[in-house]
């Protein structure tokens, strides 16, 4: 796809010059003709003026060679790298045994079909093959007036294929990184011998139609105080008139006088050497400790050879040049350290004690109550080798890199980060950092905050059956929409906010999945980002998902 979206550009930016020549010599001929018209003048001798007529229907000739589709699509080119794709696709359909959900029974059929194709030899589609699979996007490729179309058949099933093994709709027999979703989750026994034993680990209630009149009532309260504030003009910095939000820009609130204390305590600071900070953290935390060896568990014989190693990494130094710059230790000792003691689980240790110290320090209560965290996603540029694994966010500009996505306590220890790809969402890994944290867990009714980044209807349904109270900033707030369980028209301010009613139904339906998935994510059976994911990817009449999405609404 990337190499026939390339030749397609490149084509178009080599016939650039020749097709601005004939827009701009078609708008002239265009003028005069206009011209003739409103003149009443000969529209032929108005086109002798700008152009000789043997060179105009020349000219016409040149613009048809230029011509593109009226759909301008790169899909036209792919044909061209169907050779390539021969070259392995018949062993990769046969080596895998796929399977799916219902809703990929035609993509199943035209998979094994082709596996016999190419068993057999055979080069033409039988007239019988399987189409419902093929989006509108290939349509017109693939099924044309000739017949199905072999090499975009091909082309569109594998493409559909990998869509599918994303959305987690197909799957690979034996594959642990392309296994069926139920495969993922905690078994139905085992759910049922823990509602048995001591109930299952959700912070809701368990019986559905307890829950939702709970819920009900609660939701029914809220937009009923909030509709009659709206309908007074009650709202702090809020209006609504006819249906459109406004919200009053935050001001900054911190006085000069504030600002002016801060440099003065800052100046207060001592200007210290960054390894003596390091060796007297080290003191106070025993963090050292953590980084045993891999296979015997002892800890670093000389600490601070392990210091200039974790400097390296800190500072993006490298160990050649801290070898350079200190007299500890040779590239020799400092690689042997590196290889044997930091890795990984040894940083999550280490961390996980510098946040625990942190926690217990009498200052750090002033910073905040230890209930409350945020997350968001810092992009770094990849150089070297890193730039051909990453990729490109436009957002970040057209440089491709890595985002470091990080969970912050109120009283700002960093107590969780993953490395995401930069195009990667970041709000399925919102719940990632709440339960697989680096230190005390996180009590139940936390409040965890992120930027628009991080809004997802699942994710604000995962946390209220995990006991998390998620208070994300939402972007473009005027143009998202409430969801309610009574008509609109209960609320006739909030009315034209309101973009329909919650499908009861569906969740009831399927409360027994949410339930399992909740548990599975609380018990450590499965991420809570591999489950988001695999549920955000899956077609739109995947239950479960649509089930979800209405309990976050």
């Amino acid at each position: 796809f990337r190499k026939a979206e390339g030749r397609h550009a490149r084509a178009f930016q080599a016939e650039g010059r020749a097709i601005n020549e004939k827009v701009r010599l078609y708008a002239r001929i265009g003028a005069a003709l206009m011209a003739a018209r409103a003149g009443q003048g000969d529209p032929f001798a108005a086109i002798d003026k700008v152009i000789p007529w043997d060179r105009f229907c020349s000219t016409v000739m040149e613009a048809e060679t230029l011509v593109r589709s009226e759909d301008f699509d790169p899909y036209e080119v792919l044909s061209e790298h169907y050779a390539g794709i021969r070259r392995w696709a018949p062993a990769f359909l046969a080596t895998f045994e796929f399977q799916g959900v219902p809703a990929a029974a035609s993509l199943m059929r035209a998979i094994a079909m082709l596996r016999a194709m190419n068993s057999a030899g055979a080069s033409t589609l039988p007239k019988s093959a399987p189409t419902a699979f093929v989006r509108p996007r290939w349509a017109r490729h693939v099924l044309t007036a000739r017949g199905i179309d072999r090499r975009y058949y091909e082309l569109c099933v594998l493409a559909e294929l990998r869509q599918r093994l994303a959305a987690g709709d197909v799957w690979v027999t034996g594959s642990r990184q392309y296994r069926a979703f139920e495969e993922r989750l905690i078994s139905r026994e085992t759910l049922q011998v823990l509602q048995k034993e001591s109930g299952i680990p959700v912070a809701v209630e368990t019986d559905f139609e307890r829950f939702i009149a709970t819920r009900r009532t609660w939701l029914d309260a809220r937009l009923a105080e909030v509709d009659a504030r709206a309908r007074g003009g009650l709202l702090p910095d809020v209006t609504i008139e006819k249906g459109v939000l406004r919200i009053t820009p935050i001001e900054k609130s911190t006085p000069p006088e504030a600002e002016t204390l801060a440099a003065k305590l800052y100046a207060t600071l001592p200007r210290i050497r960054i390894t003596d900070l390091l060796t007297e953290v080290a003191g106070w935390t025993g963090f050292p400790d953590c980084f045993t060896h891999l296979r015997t568990g002892e800890t670093a014989a000389d600490p601070r050879v392990l210091m200039a190693g974790l400097l390296a990494d800190g500072l993006n130094l490298g160990l050649t040049r801290m070898a350079e710059a200190c007299s500890i230790a040779s590239l020799g000792q400092l690689a042997w350290t590196a290889d044997w003691h930091i890795r990984d689980e040894t940083y999550a240790l280490a961390l996980r004690r510098l946040v625990e110290h942190q926690n217990r320090e009498p200052l750090a209560a002033l910073f905040g109550s230890g209930t409350a965290s945020s997350s968001d996603g810092q992009f770094f540029r990849a150089g070297g080798s890193g730039r051909d694994a990453s990729r490109i966010n436009a957002h970040y500009g057209p440089e491709p890199g890595l985002k470091f996505y990080t969970h912050l306590s109120d009283r700002y220890a960093p107590f969780h980060t993953r490395v995401i790809a930069a195009t990667a969402s970041e709000a399925v890994h919102v719940l990632d950092g709440l339960l697989d944290h680096h230190g005390e867990a996180p009590p139940r009714q936390h409040r965890h905050h992120t930027d628009g980044g991080g809004v997802s209807d699942h994710v604000f349904a995962l946390c209220a059956l995990l006991g998390y109270v998620f208070a994300p900033r939402i972007p473009d707030l005027k143009d998202r929409r409430l969801y309610s369980f009574a008509r609109p028209a209960a609320y006739p301010t909030l009315a034209p906010m309101i973009a329909g009613r919650i499908n009861v139904d569906l969740i009831r339906a399927h409360w027994p999945d949410l339930l399992r998935i909740a548990t599975s994510i609380r018990t450590g059976t499965v991420s809570a980002s591999v489950i988001l994911r695999q549920l955000a990817a899956y077609p739109r009449q995947n239950a479960v998902a649509a089930a979800l999405r209405e309990l976050g609404r």
